[in-house]
């Protein structure tokens, strides 16, 4: 019997998960290449062993044989007959591991009474009560530990024990089986710092967790990462284990711990004495949240969780779901769209945060989402700053029409601008946009638009100038050169938007205006680098044209082939 396991942790890392599909907590990649590299060396071994010199030694004894058969007449005449019962394969299987594997409870007696070794490993380091407790055997493993197997056996230098291996199978009654012989609940691997419990959250196993938590494993332990059992438990969208562990005690304000970025030379952790900031970790709801698990984060918030609760790199939880629901895909820390959960909408969870409290207008302070502080942004990502957005502006700059009509029937302002000045209408319009870093149609950025116009917003409104300098985190910095003076008309072309440019255009908004670089909308739409249609870049500045001519506006000599470094 080749078999060979890869390391079970769970992975933990927490926003751009996925990837991980991160609810598995199998290292895959690593599976494979073990898997691959195992698999190479057995058919060398077993190529060595086949040679003639070791012909005899290939073949299963007849025991050994009988037992992967599971022939309990064959193995009982075997060992009357005073047969080898440690007898092994090449790579050290023995009768005691097939029957193990199998579950075969009388062939594991039988041999063990005949002496067999109940702690015998293979060459990869694989004992019985291994295969027993993967495979959910409770009977088997309570007959191998009754005969001295250890029940905190181990497998390699990572220290994975039994006990985890049943717990990530979700076998409650081989973890009764354990604990009753003694195996210690709160041992951790050496690689991520991961106990059985978290294995058991992670795999979306209450009644394994609810084992363990009555036997007293921690329900508060850490990871190498920081992530407690009750934070697997949530980013895997369990809310069985959820209430398991909540239930026997577990933290519901626990925190993922946050990590320290640099930039630049810079630590975004908080800078300088003059103004270090502290960070907050990930709460449960945040995680849930970002996970798209609605109804998980619904649970939560019933449960007590705090609906105002602050996270360094995702906001508050309204602020987060407006990220989640038009998932942004680029950045430091970016939100990749989730498969959601539950039996609620993302609105639904909305409707739940703002009854239980949720403040529909709290800005977004410079800690959080991306850690940018005002008039600093991120050429990679985008222009815009995201301090002093509210719920209600994210979703402006989405599009997300359908958020934004909730949040204002439960009294958000439509006007709030961020700490740049730049307000909803123009972020939905398009200033600061960058290609691709979120999901919205330009007709649903025009039906966000108009929306705002209904609403009051100044169409005529740009971007105002930047302090000249601006310390923060012991960084001045302002990337968006291009963000001051910018308009409605300037983002339209940035969006390469021309149904959006032609509403704009009819209903009055400014042509003429200059941005940052001393550069129009129509300057701007015969720049190189806005996108990829031409086709869509000429007919938006012959609409301009057009439309500056008849405003009795100098219209400049460009053409496609003109240059804008933006």
């Amino acid at each position: 019997m080749c078999r060979s396991r890869c390391s079970g942790t769970a992975p933990d890392r927490w926003t751009s998960t996925p990837r991980w599909r991160r609810r598995r907590p199998l290292c895959r990649s690593a599976m494979k290449l073990q898997r691959a590299v195992v698999g190479a060396a057995c058919i060398v071994g077993l190529t060595l062993l086949a040679a003639p010199a070791h012909a005899a030694a290939v073949d299963d004894s007849p025991l050994l044989a009988a037992a992967k058969r599971g022939d309990h007449e064959a193995v009982g005449a075997l060992i009357a007959q005073g047969a080898d019962v440690d007898a092994a394969q090449p790579d050290g299987t023995t009768a005691l591991h097939w029957a193990a594997h199998r579950g075969d409870v009388e062939i594991v007696r039988a041999l063990l009474d005949a002496g067999a070794d109940a702690a015998s490993s293979n060459r990869y380091g694989i004992a019985p009560l291994w295969l027993a407790a993967e495979d959910g055997h409770a009977s088997v493993v309570a007959a191998l530990l009754e005969s001295g197997a250890d029940p905190d056996t181990t497998r390699g230098e990572s220290g994975e024990t039994v006990l985890m291996i049943a717990a990530r199978g979700g076998h409650a009654g081989v973890l009764r089986e354990l604990i009753a012989h003694g195996a210690e609940v709160n041992r951790q691997e050496a690689v991520r710092r991961q106990s059985a419990l978290m294995w058991a959250a992670a795999e979306r196993h209450p009644e394994a967790a609810q084992v363990l938590a009555d036997a007293g494993a921690d329900l508060e332990a850490r990871s190498s990462t920081g992530i407690t059992p009750l934070l697997f438990a949530v980013r895997a969208g369990d809310i069985a284990t959820t209430g398991a562990l909540l239930d026997a005690g577990a933290d519901p304000t626990a925190t993922v711990p946050v990590q320290e970025h640099h930039f630049d030379g810079w630590a975004l952790r908080g800078g300088d004495d003059r103004s270090a900031v502290a960070l907050d970790g990930t709460t449960a709801l945040t995680l849930a949240i970002i996970n798209a698990h609605w109804e998980l984060a619904a649970y939560l918030v019933e449960r007590g969780a705090d609906p105002n609760g602050n996270d360094s790199a995702h906001g508050r939880p309204l602020q987060a779901l407006a990220f989640v629901r038009r998932a942004v895909n680029r950045g430091l820390s970016p939100v990749i769209p989730r498969r959601e959960t539950g039996n609620i909408s993302s609105l639904e969870l909305a409707r739940v945060l703002v009854e239980h409290g949720a403040v529909v207008d709290d800005p977004i302070d410079w800690r959080n989402p991306y850690h940018q502080p005002p008039h600093m942004s991120l050429p990679w990502f985008t222009t815009l700053s995201y301090v002093g957005a509210t719920p209600f502006w994210l979703a402006a700059k989405r599009a997300d029409v359908e958020l934004m009509t909730f949040l204002l029937e439960h009294g958000a302002d439509p006007l709030l601008a961020t700490a740049q000045g730049v307000t909803p209408l123009l972020a939905a319009a398009g200033v600061g946009y960058s290609t691709g870093e979120s999901p919205e149609t330009d007709a649903e950025a025009l039906e966000a638009v108009k929306l705002l116009y209904e609403l009051g917003a100044d169409i005529e409104a740009v971007v105002p100038p930047a302090p000249e300098s601006t310390e923060t985190g012991g960084m001045a910095s302002y990337f968006g050169r291009d963000l001051p003076g910018s308009g409605a008309v300037h983002g339209a072309v940035t969006r390469e938007a021309p149904d959006l440019l032609d509403w704009l255009i009819e209903h009055g908004a400014p042509l003429d205006e200059r941005n940052g670089l001393e550069k129009t909308a129509i300057e701007v739409v015969y720049g190189v680098g806005l996108g990829t249609s031409r086709v869509v870049r000429e007919r938006m500045g012959e609409t301009l044209a057009a439309a500056m001519q008849a405003q009795g506006l100098p219209v400049p000599e460009l053409s496609i082939v003109d240059t804008y470094q933006r």
